[in-house]
This record gives structure tokens, sequence and C-alpha cells, in this order.
């Protein structure tokens, strides 16, 4: 939610969808509440709970797997 919410507060055009393990759906949705106070976001990003290796993506302007870079070789 971290990349998602600067990225919308930046380009407010752009529409963002955080597709999170359903572990992590409510503390992501938590901070977006948190942020948008300062950057009026909450309608441009979605948190959905959802595996991105088995479940459809969501459809959005913007796409970011930050977890692939400091996870994956």
């Amino acid at each position: 939610g971290v990349y998602s919410s600067n990225i919308s507060a930046t380009f407010p055009w752009l529409d963002c969808s955080v597709l999170e393990l359903p572990d992590n759906r409510e503390l992501t949705t938590e901070f977006l509440e948190n942020f948008a106070s300062s950057g009026n976001i909450t309608n441009r990003v979605q948190v959905l709970s959802g595996n991105m290796f088995t479940d459809v993506w969501p459809s959005s302007d913007f796409v970011f797997m930050s977890e692939i870079w400091h996870d994956w070789s």
C-alpha cells in the first residue's frame, strides 16, 4: 500500500489496486486510511484480498510488485 498510496497522491489521475494476502489486507487498509487524510486517495486506491499466483489480478492503471524485487533472486 505504501507505493500505491504515493503513486496515487503524485499522479491523481491514476487508480491503483493493492492485492494483499488476506492476513495483510486489514493492516494495508488501515495504513491507507491514515495516509489518505493527507493525500485524498481513498477513492483511488482499493485493497483486495488475493494471491498473485492463483487469483485473477484486478484491473488497474498501476502495477508494482514490491515483494518480488527484494525477495526473488
